[in-house]
């Protein structure tokens, strides 16, 4: 018996299994490519796996191209690559395959609009791969915009239900589905009617709220609603922030920020003892009967005080009926868009009613209370 197992109580022996096990099934990616690879620009030299590199990153004309070998196992499975990056403003990053006598575009520009720091990842299929070849990314500029780059072999296609798209489980926890891992753009968030409840779209997004900014959103109602949900997504968080929210005037207390693992490629530290977070969070806040009410509804989302803003999504808003009434939010007709929400410069109290036309054009700074 080790000196380390002497003093340790026996009820943590378990612990200690399972904590190896789990680690083992999840580095592994479910098949006998080895461990998963993890190069992080502030250690380059750090020792990959024998299926990658050498990695090589430099500046190449007016381009900065980060490119490493890959040599897939005969075992099977796709290469899920996460990548963590600084996202340069009109700028891109596009990620290349090279494989035998081919050369394909993967992705046009990881870039989406959302906060500087960022992570995306992408599912690179076996069939695409084709057998030993290499990884490249081109980003505009000289200076280099990856932070992080995770590579982990996955076997996809657990899903929860028959009708649910396949997912993917990722070492760090996050499980994406194919839609999340998919290089194009997805379609535009549209309402969805479920049994006994709506969900409806206030906003596809992207928005973005400078700190202290609030965005104000319509939601007229018929019916008489019952409990809410508003759901969204949300980038540009600190991994200790959340923003305000008011449903008709009232601080909404219940709100949930998805919190990654510990060990998710998206945590960056900035300073001695301050972490930032990149990446897309789910945020939920529950709203109680009687919030929302029949006609005009209106809610404002705040950003927090930071440094860099955030960036709204896909805001959602889930309204169960309340006994036999139905509550919906009408569909606009064809060829009518829906109403953009109005941003305005606000304190920690949220923003009075407001006039769109007088903003030079939807949904940008500019507006003032009436």
């Amino acid at each position: 018996m080790s000196c380390f197992q002497s003093w340790i109580p026996i009820r943590v022996f378990r612990w200690r299994w399972i904590l190896a096990t789990g680690w083992l099934l999840s580095s592994s990616g479910g098949h006998g490519a080895g461990p998963s690879a993890v190069w992080d620009l502030r250690y380059p030299d750090s020792p990959q796996p024998p299926w990658m590199g050498p990695v090589v990153s430099r500046p190449v004309m007016n381009l900065h191209v980060w490119r490493t070998p890959i040599r897939p196992s005969s075992t099977g499975g796709d290469l899920a690559v996460t990548f963590v990056f600084r996202q340069i403003p009109g700028g891109y990053a596009r990620v290349i395959w090279q494989g035998p006598g081919r050369v394909m575009t993967i992705c046009a520009n990881l870039f989406e609009q959302a906060a500087p720091l960022h992570q995306r990842t992408l599912l690179l299929p076996r069939s695409v791969l084709g057998g030993e070849g290499q990884l490249f990314v081109e980003s505009s500029g000289s200076a280099p915009c990856l932070e992080r780059v995770d590579l982990v072999w996955v076997e996809p296609r657990v899903s929860a239900a028959a009708e649910s798209p396949g997912t993917v489980l990722l070492p760090s926890g996050r499980l994406l589905s194919e839609q999340d891992l998919r290089p194009q753009a997805e379609s535009a968030p549209s309402d969805r009617l479920h049994p006994g409840f709506v969900d409806a779209v206030l906003e596809p997004g992207p928005l973005f709220l400078s700190p202290l900014q609030t965005a104000e959103f319509s939601a007229p109602l018929q019916g008489r609603p019952g409990l809410a949900r508003m759901h969204l997504q949300i980038s540009g968080l600190a991994p200790d922030e959340e923003p305000r929210i008011w449903v008709n005037g009232n601080p909404v207390s219940a709100v949930s920020v998805e919190t990654p693992r510990l060990d998710d490629p998206g945590f960056r530290k900035t300073k001695a003892a301050s972490w930032s977070y990149g990446g897309w969070r789910n945020l939920a806040a529950f709203l109680p009967a009687g919030w929302l009410q029949t006609g005009e509804n209106r809610m404002q989302i705040s950003a927090p005080p930071g440094a860099e803003g955030i960036v709204l999504r896909d805001v959602r808003l889930e309204i169960a009926a309340d006994s036999a009434w139905t509550a919906v939010i009408p569909v606009p007709a064809a060829g009518d868009a829906r109403p953009r929400p109005v941003v305005v410069e606000s304190s920690v109290q949220p923003c009075g009613r407001l006039r769109p036309e007088l903003s030079s054009r939807p949904g940008v700074v500019g507006l003032r209370p009436e």
